[in-house]
C-alpha cells in the first residue's frame, strides 16, 4: 500500500488523449477534494486506465473511497450514494 498504482506510460497517454490538461486538474482537484467523480466512456479499457492513472497521480495519497472503475448496470444505484467516489460507467448504462 506504500507505492503507487502501477500506470503505465500508455494509460497515462491514453487519458491525456481523451481529455485537456484542464480537465485532468480539475479531475485531481476532486479526487484531493474527495468528491465525487463519474468517469463515462464508451470503452471499457479506457475507464479502467484512467482510473489507474488518476490514483497514480495522487500518491503518495491514497484513495479510501469507493472506486469501482467499470460500474455493472445492474448497481447504478450506488451512484446515489452520498459519499465520495471514483465511478466508472458505459455510455450505455447511462442511457
Amino acid at each position: 500500500d506504500q507505492y503507487p498504482p502501477y500506470a503505465t506510460k500508455t494509460c497515462i497517454e491514453n487519458l491525456f488523449k481523451c481529455l485537456s490538461v484542464d480537465n485532468v486538474i480539475e479531475i485531481f482537484v476532486t479526487l484531493i477534494l474527495e468528491r465525487q467523480l463519474l468517469l463515462v466512456s464508451k470503452h471499457k479499457s479506457l475507464l479502467t486506465q484512467a482510473c489507474i492513472s488518476l490514483m497514480s497521480f495522487i500518491f503518495p495519497l491514497n484513495w479510501k473511497h469507493t472506486l469501482i472503475p467499470i460500474l455493472p448496470e445492474e448497481m447504478v444505484d450506488v451512484l446515489d450514494a452520498p459519499l465520495p467516489y471514483l465511478i466508472g460507467v458505459e455510455t450505455s448504462v447511462i442511457d
